[in-house]
């Protein structure tokens, strides 16, 4: 399977001036020859007697501010479009304009969530993830440092074909993201059962393209295999799968991917499988 991202949906954060995920964005797109459009989501629930001029005031002076960013970047040779939209639903509204532009790739930056919002279901990063219909980086790390590893997690005792489908989905954005790097090497890690290990490795460096000292087949549960390799191997990216789950199913389970996410060190991009 080939993948190539051809277009990215940066997500900007109007609270700070420190655009991580707009900086990935673009030092991916300047790797992979992609283009990148800046979306900015803002609104007030403040009450105003003309709610309407409110939105038109709001959004002028978003758009203003994005505007100069733009500037600033394509003074440095960095151009990108940019929109701002009024919604009270921001993550909804990321995920209707990667889908609205045709985009391969959504970016936006994170950061360690609290445990009652995990267990209440509410960080952003989740439900983002669940409604976005391509896959989704999530940037961690402060600098937009070149790649050095990026780490393929899946799984190799998948016995269906969404989930078959779902690692050489993950496989080919891994294989992509190296391939914008140099001196950029690919690992593949996967938990496995400790009676079928050594045949699971194998099977594993196969799938993913990789020499068999690249490929981890470990006796762990997911996210244990997932968060240890990653530490191993000093993962910069890793890409991992998300099956989307919906209410109570959802707030009970969770996944790999979202338990994942507050534990790891290095970036993320989550591929999710729709069922």
């Amino acid at each position: 399977m080939t993948l190539a991202f051809n277009s990215i949906l940066a997500v900007i954060d109007p609270t700070t001036d420190n655009q991580r995920a707009l900086e990935r964005a673009l030092g991916l797109a300047a790797a992979h020859g992609a283009t990148v459009h800046a979306y900015l989501c803002c609104f007030s629930s403040a009450k105003a007697d003309d709610f309407a001029s409110l939105q038109r005031v709001e959004v002028a002076r978003h758009g203003s501010w994005l505007a100069t960013l733009a500037a600033r970047y394509a003074a440095q040779g960095q151009a990108f479009t940019h929109e701002v939209e009024w919604s009270d639903d921001w993550r909804e509204g990321i995920a209707r304009a990667a889908a609205r532009r045709g985009c391969d790739l959504i970016v936006k930056s994170t950061y360690r969530h609290h445990p009652a919002r995990r267990r209440l279901l509410k960080t952003s990063d989740w439900v983002v993830l669940r409604r976005a219909v391509c896959p989704v980086l999530l940037v961690k790390q402060e600098q937009a440092t070149p790649l050095r590893c990026v780490l393929a997690a899946v799984d190799v005792e998948a016995d269906d074909d969404a989930h078959r489908q779902l690692n050489t989905e993950i496989i080919a954005c891994a294989t992509q993201l190296k391939s914008g790097a140099s001196d950029c090497v690919l690992h593949a890690v996967s938990a496995c059962q400790a009676s079928d290990r050594l045949r699971q490795a194998t099977r594993l460096a196969t799938m993913a393209g990789v020499e068999p000292a690249y490929a981890h087949a470990l006796v762990a549960t997911p996210e244990d295999a997932i968060v240890d390799c990653a530490a191993w191997v000093a993962a910069d990216l890793v890409v991992i799968g998300s099956v989307a789950r919906h209410g109570l199913g959802a707030k009970i389970h969770g996944n790999t991917a979202e338990r994942a996410l507050d534990v790891l060190d290095a970036d993320l991009l989550v591929v999710t499988l729709r069922r």
